[in-house]
């Protein structure tokens, strides 16, 4: 356990330590022995058994052998010199019992205590209290038993094992931590931390006074406290706080020597070994634990004051503004809002802060008084922490990153990003943390970035219209000039043609006529590809009929071409781009995908125009469009995404073979296009089955199977989908339930039934009161662990409505102030649990909401029915 020391600051080897170890346990045995065998000895005290059990501690194993034959040498030299009566047979026998309890104790220590022995560790000090007190217990009786002559049930027995036991156990207690605190950390005078060095010589001094008033005396009844033994009580436990355990151990070794040499000269107040046992027990273990407590206060000290100075280091040189308010009067949470910042600007002052805060207010002078001045006098922390203590309170007091500018002179604007947070105990608030991160450098690059990529955007434009009129022109010269010339020398050569009449050369005028055709086909097919008819005049759906039309007599490769009926109105780069891209994808089909089929599909959703290419090919890497191109090829789709991206477009790309899937069903939830619109496409693409509620097959066309309530729909060798008859946003709406055999969560497939945190609408021949009817009886009963997953996302938006209706929900504004960091098309997953906490349309029964809904329809009453709340819930949201 010690095995990486130096005992003594020295690097000792076995024999060595021995040697060492010979002088120490020789005056110990000594001195056991002259208490011992005095005129009025009392074998109270035995010095050697701590000696033994500190060397035992300090050295490891290998060095015990060694250990132990000095110790025998020095107890007989020391038998011989100070009790040449007692028989070398039982001192020696003895001395066998005495260093195998050591090593009793010594185990004990090492399954309790792992590396080395702290007596300024608490747990570490009552381990060995317990150590010492069962191995000298064993080493008495064993000892009493060997030198005879008492039995078991003798009276005498037990006391003479008593005797011995606290003999041995206040010889550990005294000398092994003095030993062990010496030989691990020396011999030092230097000033405590509790106290200084004459404050620990006076505590000794006046120690030694009163063991000499104690002890220096003969029997007698008492006359003054000074003659009760215990007073030096209170001067050990000052020691102790004052001290650590070297002089704490010496103080109480001190105790017992003059206490045990006194009693053997007839003074003192003792009259029998057992008091005197008793006192210094009394002494010595209780300061020894007191002063492993001091010790351990002392290092929770250093570390909170060591902590604390990190911290105040972190926050003095954050770059960050970091400061704390504090609220001279708590302020109640139940406040309504402008009473809440009349009393922030009334009761908040700047109790902390550092460099940077003061840098953001403007102050220069690090001595200026900002610390004490009220948060309200700061007009750029006010404006942002007193005036959005309301945001606050939506919040649970906290506020994240704020944008904030404050305006310097010469038109030095900073731009600070604030986050603050309220501490709030016993509904009460009693202090602000705020911080201020200075985002100007940030915002200036984002503005750069933003003009680059404007300029970028504006470049790609015009190369893609430069590109065209290049294309245009080049078309229109192939058609004025060769085209025309090749028109001309095909009517020449038919002339000639009439006026020959020799067959050799009829023979060499039609060769030169299919070439002429040729070449005339060839030039005609350059100038569809470079001004494809209907580009610019009839708009792109048509553009890409024609191409449909084209690469099916060319390549043999059927194209359907589908279009929602939306107008599009799009600029003439836009359109040539778009065409441009679909030829692209179309080549790559012919080229690579080993299909004789595709589906081009143009629609409009949510404003944004979608083109799909889909083939049912052999698939590839999805990821390999990210890679820049090679010898290999990945050009054209790299091409595409570049430009693209930079007229603010993107190209997303699935590949269900590559992922180990193919498509086999097609699952609508309802009849309305921008869930069936694709139905055809992928249909042609796959063979895929169309599933969907039976009330709706006759208007969405081609569905192989109707749904009803009940009904499962497996899906691969795992899944099954039950199927949830679901009106409300239309008559006939299906949701999807999965329920998994494992234990995992259930999932909901809602369509546009359930939004997270909203509801679907009844615009397009749907009933609220059905709506109604499906939340309460179906959707409310599914577990609260069922994840969520919509048909749209809309969830902020839907989380403002409820925020609308029910400002006090902590909840909901928690959650909007996440979602408002994450990739819009990577929306959270949410569950009916939690739904039932931020969807007002599950909240029914929340005072909150009917209040405030009551505020719109006076006409529902105090106590509207749920249904009631539902429908005007429904209705106002139509309107929000």
């Amino acid at each position: 356990m010690n095995r990486l020391l130096r005992p003594f600051g020295l690097k000792l080897g076995p024999l060595q330590a021995g040697a060492m170890y010979f002088p120490l346990h020789f005056l110990a045995v000594g001195i056991g022995l002259t208490l011992l065998i005095a005129p009025q000895g009392v074998g109270v005290f035995w010095p050697a058994a701590g000696s033994l059990f500190a060397f035992l501690l300090l050295y490891p194993p290998n060095y015990w052998l060694a250990l132990a034959a000095m110790a025998w040498l020095a107890e007989m030299l020391a038998h011989t010199l100070f009790a040449s009566q007692i028989p070398f047979t039982v001192f020696g026998l003895l001395f066998v019992v005495k260093f195998a309890a050591a090593l009793f104790g010594v185990w004990l220590m090492q399954v309790g205590v792992r590396g080395p022995i702290s007596f300024a560790r608490l747990r570490h000090v009552l381990f060995f209290a317990a150590a010492a007190l069962l191995s000298t217990l064993a080493c008495a009786i064993a000892a009493v038993s060997l030198r005879g002559g008492l039995g078991l049930e003798s009276s005498q027995f037990w006391l003479n094992v008593q005797n011995w036991w606290i003999g041995d156990l206040l010889g550990a207690l005294i000398v092994t931590p003095l030993v062990l605190t010496v030989g691990f950390h020396g011999v030092s005078l230097a000033t405590h931390a509790r106290g200084r060095t004459s404050h620990s010589l006076a505590a000794f001094l006046v120690l030694l006074l009163l063991l000499g008033a104690v002890f220096l005396r003969r029997d007698g009844a008492p006359t003054s406290p000074l003659d009760v033994p215990y007073i030096v009580y209170p001067v050990l436990v000052w020691i102790a706080m004052i001290s650590g355990p070297r002089r704490t151990a010496l103080a109480a070794g001190l105790t017992v020597a003059i206490a045990s040499l006194a009693t053997t000269r007839g003074f003192g107040p003792f009259d029998s070994t057992y008091q005197l046992q008793t006192f210094l027990a009394l002494c010595v273990l209780p300061v020894l634990l007191l002063q492993a407590v001091m010790a351990e206060r002392d290092d929770a000290i250093a570390l909170a004051r060591g902590s604390d100075e990190r911290y105040r280091a972190f926050v003095a040189n954050s770059s960050e503004a970091i400061f704390r308010t504090e609220l001279a009067e708590p302020m109640p949470v139940t406040l309504p809002p402008d009473e809440q910042v009349a009393w922030v600007r009334k009761h908040g002052y700047v109790a902390e802060c550092n460099t940077a805060f003061m840098v953001a207010l403007g102050v220069k002078d690090s001595q200026s008084p900002v610390v004490g001045s009220r948060l309200a006098d700061h007009p750029t922390w006010s404006k942002v922490y007193v005036d959005r203590v309301r945001d606050a309170m939506r919040n649970g007091y906290q506020l994240r990153n704020i944008e904030h500018v404050v305006h310097g002179p010469y038109g030095l604007d900073r731009v600070l990003l604030i986050s603050m947070i309220g501490i709030v105990e016993n509904g009460h608030v009693l202090r602000f943390w705020g911080s201020g991160r200075d985002v100007t450098a940030i915002r200036e690059a984002e503005h750069a970035l933003a003009q680059h990529d404007s300029q970028l955007r504006a470049l790609a434009t015009e190369i893609t219209l430069a590109e065209e009129r290049a294309r245009r022109k080049l078309a229109s010269e192939l058609h004025d000039g060769p085209a025309q010339n090749l028109a001309g020398m095909a009517m020449q050569l038919a002339e000639l043609k009439r006026k020959v009449q020799d067959r050799t050369h009829l023979t060499l005028i039609d060769e030169a006529e299919q070439v002429l055709a040729d070449t005339t086909l060839q030039t005609r097919t350059l100038m569809l590809e470079l001004a494809p008819p209907g580009l610019h005049d009839t708009g792109l759906i048509e553009a890409l009929r024609w191409l449909a039309d084209r690469v099916g007599k060319q390549q043999r490769l059927i194209v359907s071409v589908e279009d929602d009926g939306v107008p599009k109105s799009l600029e003439d780069q836009v359109t040539v781009l778009l065409f441009q891209t679909v030829r692209e994808l179309l080549q790559n089909v012919v080229k690579h995908a080993r299909s004789k089929r595709a589906t081009v599909r143009c629609s409009v959703v949510d404003e944004m125009l979608t083109l799909d290419v889909v083939d049912p090919g052999v698939g590839f890497e999805v990821h390999s469009i990210d890679r820049l191109p090679t010898r290999q090829g990945g050009f054209g789709l790299f091409n595409i995404r570049e430009r693209l991206k930079l007229m603010g477009g993107s190209v997303d790309i699935h590949s269900a073979r590559a992922r180990g899937f193919g498509i086999t069903q097609v699952l609508n939830t309802h009849e309305h296009r921008d869930h069936t619109d694709g139905n055809a496409g992928v249909v042609a693409a796959t063979r895929a089955k169309v599933l969907a509620h039976a009330g709706a097959t006759s208007v969405i066309g081609g569905v192989d199977r109707g749904l009803s309530r009940g009904d499962v729909i497996r899906v691969g060798r795992t899944v099954e989908l039950e199927v949830l008859d679901t009106p409300g946003h239309t008559r006939s709406h299906v949701c999807l339930l999965a329920r998994p055999a494992s234990g995992d969560a259930p999932a909901l497939f809602c369509g546009d039934t359930l939004f997270n945190a909203g509801a679907g609408n009844c615009h397009r021949g749907g009933d609220p009161g059905l709506l109604y009817e499906t939340f309460v009886n179906q959707l409310a009963r599914l577990p609260g662990a069922t994840r969520v997953y919509p048909g749209h996302e809309y969830m902020a938006r839907n989380l403002e409505f409820t925020l609308d209706r029910e400002p006090g929900n902590a909840e909901a504004a928690r959650v909007l102030e996440g979602i408002k960091a994450l990739d819009p098309t990577n929306a959270p997953v949410t569950t009916l649990g939690e739904e039932k906490h931020i969807n007002t349309f599950f909240r029914l029964q929340n005072p909150e909401v009917i209040t405030r809904l009551r505020e719109r329809f006076p006409e529902i009453g105090e106590k509207p029915d749920a249904r009631t709340v539902f429908l005007k819930l429904r209705e106002l949201r139509n309107r929000w």
